[in-house]
């Protein structure tokens, strides 16, 4: 009797164990983010001189769906180099830009808090280029161009689910502008979620 009364209360324990409802906290949908960025120009003009630009960006974004998310970022960018181009003469380039992009990213989660995404959407970038010659010639440009980024990253969150490291490499296509605009960058970030 004792043993059919242990294996009973033993049965029901399992019973309310596996049928009792499992209690997770709900994630964020929305988020800000600052990323630290990169920006390597196809162009050989400015290649030639300018490697690559820093460039920092905030962001706001929202999950539509448990897997698919929309962000919208504003970016600037900058940088300035000076090199000899003969006759004891120099001449610096100052480059100055603006981004800003609409992406939407589909998300695949990979371990417990970890995920890896990729997508694409449409960018717009003004940039404006001063060149100063040391012998006192001056010459700016200033133009502008939209854009087709493509990226993939991954996120990993931290414990409290409310910030995310941010790290993804991407291409910049400018297919009406050509190598002036297009590019490819790597940021590095976190996401605050709320």
């Amino acid at each position: 009797m004792r043993l059919e009364r242990l294996l009973a209360s033993l049965a029901l324990g399992l019973s309310l164990l596996v049928h009792s409802p499992t209690i997770k906290a709900e994630e964020p949908k929305n988020f800000t983010s600052l990323q630290f960025c990169s920006y390597s120009w196809s162009s050989t003009n400015l290649a030639k001189y300018i490697v690559d630009s820093p460039m920092i960006k905030v962001g706001f974004g929202t999950n539509f769906t448990p897997n698919i998310e929309g962000k919208f970022s504003v970016g600037y960018m900058m940088s300035k180099k000076t090199f000899p181009i003969g006759g004891g003469v120099s001449e610096t380039i100052d480059l100055r830009a603006f981004y800003l992009d609409a992406i939407a990213d589909y998300f695949v989660p990979i371990f417990n808090s970890g995920k890896v995404y990729f997508g694409g959407g449409i960018s717009a970038m003004t940039v404006e280029n001063k060149i100063t010659v040391s012998n006192g010639q001056e010459a700016s440009e200033k133009d502008s161009a939209f854009g087709i980024p493509l990226n993939i990253g991954m996120t990993v969150s931290f414990p409290n689910n409310k910030v995310d490291l941010d790290m993804s490499y991407g291409i910049n296509l400018n297919p009406f502008e050509g190598p002036d605009f297009s590019g490819s960058f790597v940021n590095l970030g976190v996401r605050f979620k709320f």
